[in-house]
């Protein structure tokens, strides 16, 4: 019982940390941080395989057990929607 309550104290460390570190690249006021932080976004997502690896660290499946038992497929590239 010891050992869950270490690593849910462990994941929610992880989530807080990971989703302050989204959050700063997010909400960045410098022009030259938003354009590097846009460049480094438009590179990545032509890669699949940094695709994929956003995506898991993203959702959280990167440490999640349950990645080893799902199928492991690329996700589909966002598409920029248009009016």
């Amino acid at each position: 019982m010891q050992n869950t309550h270490i690593g849910a104290a462990l994941a929610a460390l992880e989530v807080v940390a990971s989703t302050d570190r989204m959050t700063t690249m997010a909400t960045a006021r410098s022009p030259a941080a938003r354009a590097l932080r846009d460049a480094a976004l438009a590179t990545a997502s032509r890669i699949p395989a940094a695709r994929n690896s956003i995506t898991l660290w993203v959702s959280g499946l990167k440490r999640s057990p349950l990645r080893h038992h799902s199928h492991r497929s690329n996700p589909a590239r966002p598409t920029t929607l248009t009016s």
